[in-house]
């Protein structure tokens, strides 16, 4: 959708650019409960956190709840940037958007794989690394089960720099329904957020060049942000559990706040 100067919306025709994407609410009683809310709460958390995340909005349309994203990969002046998700970047089937602990051993990591052919392009590759792992720990602490090789993007400049896009696609879907619980990526081998602590997010971090010391920094420097942007964003009503099964993940991992 394109966002108009008086505030209406209009749908762009002919390859003209669109501005925003709108995500409505799932009618009757598909989908998982507060997942257009929530998906607003944890970006919201994300950018109080101090990591890069989409803008978004909760909006009616027609009486219907709706998450409205602006669109990052735009310029100011309504130009496109090119980007890629982790799938394209990697040559991959969209279809192969989950990462399989038989792919990883064959393989190694997605993760690594993708840096070792993005962040040498990177403008700072040690700043992309960096960014790769706060983005990976914030999905794995806020509880996405859904962070999937199409739910991370790159971003490629004129003249083929690449950075990694902001957060999108994240909602902490495994405090809302306990059956989504896959960390989408493999992660030290790890392919269950329960199972995901803070020795592997470290550990997969060093398969990708970053030294252990800084790692473990950034980590931890990732859940205390969040856990007290966490507190300090108010969650929509009717999903309050979010928070305290977050707490819940911390009192089990023994993170320190």
């Amino acid at each position: 959708m394109t966002a108009r100067p008086d505030g209406s919306w209009g749908w762009p025709e002919g390859g003209a650019v669109s501005s925003h994407i709108i995500k409505p609410e799932p009618l009757g009683n598909a989908g998982v409960p507060h997942l257009i809310q929530t998906e607003h709460w944890a970006m919201t958390v994300a950018s109080a956190a101090g990591l890069g995340a989409a803008k978004t909005t909760v909006e009616s349309f027609d009486g219907r709840s709706a998450l409205v994203v602006a669109r990052y990969d735009r310029t100011p002046d309504g130009g496109r940037l090119h980007q890629e998700d982790f799938c394209q970047a990697l040559g991959l089937d969209p279809d192969a958007k989950y990462e399989s602990t038989i792919e990883s051993e064959r393989l190694g990591s997605r993760l690594r794989r993708l840096v070792s052919v993005a962040a040498d392009r990177a403008l700072d590759p040690q700043a992309f690394r960096v960014d790769l792992l706060s983005a990976v720990t914030f999905n794995v602490i806020i509880g996405n089960g859904d962070a999937h090789s199409k739910n991370y993007s790159l971003l490629l400049g004129r003249h083929g720099e690449v950075s990694l896009a902001p957060l999108y696609d994240t909602a902490p879907v495994m405090y809302l329904d306990p059956r989504y619980k896959g960390t989408g990526h493999v992660i030290n081998g790890r392919t269950n957020i329960d199972a995901v602590d803070e020795a592997d997010l470290v550990a997969e971090a060093r398969t990708w060049g970053l030294a252990p010391g800084v790692a473990q920094s950034v980590v931890r420097s990732v859940m205390e942000r969040v856990w007290y942007a966490a507190h300090s964003v108010a969650l929509p009503p009717g999903a309050e559990q979010v928070l305290d099964k977050l707490e819940a993940l911390w009192v089990r991992r023994y993170w320190a706040v």
